[in-house]
C-alpha cells in the first residue's frame, strides 16, 4: 500500500473500504481534537476515490491542492479540490475537482494530422463516387424495367 503526495493513495488498492479505513487512521488524531473540543456532530474524514479528506466542523468548506498526479494522469497541483461538509456533520456527495486542469495535453504531429485528414478525404471520395455510381445503375435500370 503506497500513500503519494496531498493524501492520494495509489491506485494499486482495489478495496475501497481498505483505502476508507486508512484514511480514517491517517486522520486519527484530528477526530480526537475534535472530539476533545465538544464537537459532537462533524463530517467523518473520508476517502472520495482520489483523495482522503480530513475531518471537518459542519459547515465549512475544506480546501486541498489537487493530486499532483492520479491513474496515470499529471495535474496542476497548484489549484485546489474543494468538499463541504453540511451541518448535519454529513459530506456533500461531490468533491469539487473542477479546478484541477489535466496537464498531460499533448498536440498530434502535423505529420499526423495530415495523414488522417488524407484518410478522411480519400474514404469520403470513395463513398460518394461508390454512391452516385449505384445511384446512376439504379436509375438506369429502373428507366429499362419500367419500358419492357
Amino acid at each position: 500500500m503506497e500513500v503519494l503526495e496531498n493524501n492520494t493513495f495509489s491506485s494499486s488498492i482495489a478495496d475501497f473500504s481498505a483505502i476508507n479505513a486508512l484514511c480514517q487512521r491517517l486522520y486519527q488524531n484530528a477526530t480526537h481534537s475534535l472530539i476533545n473540543e465538544g464537537i459532537k456532530i462533524f463530517c467523518p474524514s473520508i476517502y472520495d476515490g482520489v483523495m482522503c479528506w480530513p475531518p471537518a466542523k459542519p459547515n465549512t468548506i475544506v480546501n486541498f491542492p489537487c493530486p499532483d498526479s492520479f491513474e496515470g494522469a499529471t495535474y496542476n497541483s497548484q489549484s485546489n479540490a474543494t468538499r463541504r461538509c453540511l451541518a448535519n456533520g454529513v459530506w456533500v456527495n461531490r468533491t469539487e475537482y473542477d479546478n484541477c486542469i489535466w496537464t498531460n495535453t499533448t498536440t498530434p504531429d502535423r505529420d499526423e494530422t495530415i495523414y488522417l485528414q488524407t484518410i478522411y478525404c480519400v474514404g469520403y471520395s470513395i463513398s460518394l463516387i461508390s454512391l452516385l455510381v449505384s445511384l446512376f445503375i439504379f436509375f438506369r435500370f429502373r428507366q429499362v424495367n419500367s419500358s419492357s
